[in-house]
């Protein structure tokens, strides 16, 4: 198997929301997505991407939600969270 550490570390980074807009009997899907290396929110809609201002994602009707794993940094320089090789 591949090794693995073990993480003591619980802090994750909203990364994703799925919004679903209408009824249970039809409507339609707009993803939020972060652009982690610039910070950045972007809505996309179908075709359309467009930015997305932190308020506008923050009042988004969550369907499904995304998290990633935050890497912390440890005292002996090693990233927690992080696999060993």
């Amino acid at each position: 198997g591949v090794p693995r550490t073990v993480s003591s570390s619980n802090d994750y980074r909203l990364v994703g929301i799925v919004e679903h807009r209408g009824s249970c009997h039809g409507g339609h899907y707009i993803a939020y997505v972060l652009d982690s290396p610039t910070g950045e929110w972007f809505q996309c809609n179908d075709a359309t991407i467009t930015r997305a201002d932190w308020s506008e994602v923050r009042n988004a009707q969550a369907y499904l939600l995304f998290y990633e794993k935050v890497a912390t940094a440890h005292p002996n320089g090693v990233r927690r969270g992080a696999q060993a090789n």
